[in-house]
């Protein structure tokens, strides 16, 4: 996956969602440092449900974590799961919205929610408002 660092303009615009205006948050890569700390509960519900449901620029394929310690395991890699209580989903093909209540349009990877809740990625608090104040989906 592309590393942006948070808080800079977006501009990996593919298919038909414009890219003009938004916010990076969440291309994280393992060679770059990135805020780590406690979240609100509800935002991780939240996200975890924007991220399975509320997705856009949906690729043909997937990446894998890189900051997951790699899979040796015989076969083909597997792809970067999450659990909810709808069932496991794959994340690491598409992108996720969010409007901040500063105004601020976000671009982020679905892949945000594993950040947050296996490596303890702590994304900007404009952010995180938005996503718990969506009352959509």
């Amino acid at each position: 996956m592309t590393f942006v660092r948070d808080g800079e303009p977006f501009n990996l615009v593919v298919g038909d969602e414009p890219g003009g205006g938004l916010v990076a948050v969440g291309w994280l890569d393992a060679s770059e440092s990135f805020n780590q700390g406690p979240v609100p509960p509800a935002f991780v519900e939240r996200l975890r449900r924007i991220c399975r449901e509320q997705t856009v620029n949906r690729s043909r394929g997937w990446h894998r974590c890189n900051l997951c310690p790699r899979d040796i395991s015989p076969g083909l890699p597997r792809p970067t799961t999450v659990a909810s209580p709808e069932g496991e989903f794959t994340v690491g093909g598409a992108e996720i919205r969010i409007s901040g209540p500063s105004g601020k349009g976000y671009a982020a990877p679905d892949m945000v929610i594993h950040y947050v809740e296996q490596h303890s990625y702590q994304p900007p608090s404009d952010f995180v408002a938005g996503v718990v104040g969506d009352a959509s989906g």
